[in-house]
């Protein structure tokens, strides 16, 4: 939401100022907006809380127009009338293949990743280490507390008000 709506209004102001200004000044005053942006994240945590993220995604959302419009700018300029259905539709495909690779890569090292911590994670997590049989120990009390059977995890027939589905075929 708060990208969405700046992107919205901007998209008209840069083709606007891509009219009164060089675009290759916009396409520099873009970027900077966004690498701005994120100096402003640097002290972010697990804890942060979205209104400390409201400015910074403004600021990329101002800066983003001010890159997309002037690119397609320079891409098609001094292209033939007849042309530049052609070249405006390749410059999108180019982009959207740019994203999905993109999309592609950052999926795949997040993926790596995720797979390195679960590996750490689990050199230091064991059955045999006693904060590990500490827990477990604390879950089984708290399930068993509550009525838990112990092997299926599920509330035990004493403490269910209602038949189960497979108890009603019975009778």
């Amino acid at each position: 939401m708060w990208s969405g709506a700046p992107k919205l209004i901007m998209m008209p102001v840069s083709a606007a100022l891509s009219l009164r200004f060089d675009v290759r000044a916009l396409l520099i005053i873009g970027p900077v907006l966004f690498s701005g942006s994120c100096f402003l994240n640097p002290a972010l945590t697990n804890l942060t809380g979205s209104d400390r993220l409201k400015l910074s995604q403004i600021i990329r959302a101002l800066g983003m127009p001010l890159v997309i419009a002037p690119l397609t700018a320079l891409a098609t300029d001094g292209l033939a009338v007849e042309q530049s259905d052609s070249v405006v539709a390749l410059f999108k495909m180019l982009r959207n293949l740019g994203s999905s690779i993109g999309i592609a890569v950052l999926a795949t090292q997040l993926d790596l990743r995720e797979k390195l911590h679960f590996v750490r994670i689990g050199k230091s997590v064991s059955v045999f280490n006693f904060a590990t049989q500490e827990r477990f120990d604390t879950l089984i009390q708290g399930f068993t507390a509550r009525n838990f059977e112990a092997v299926t995890a599920s509330p035990s027939r004493r403490s269910r008000p209602w038949p189960t589905p497979c108890a009603a075929k019975r009778s």
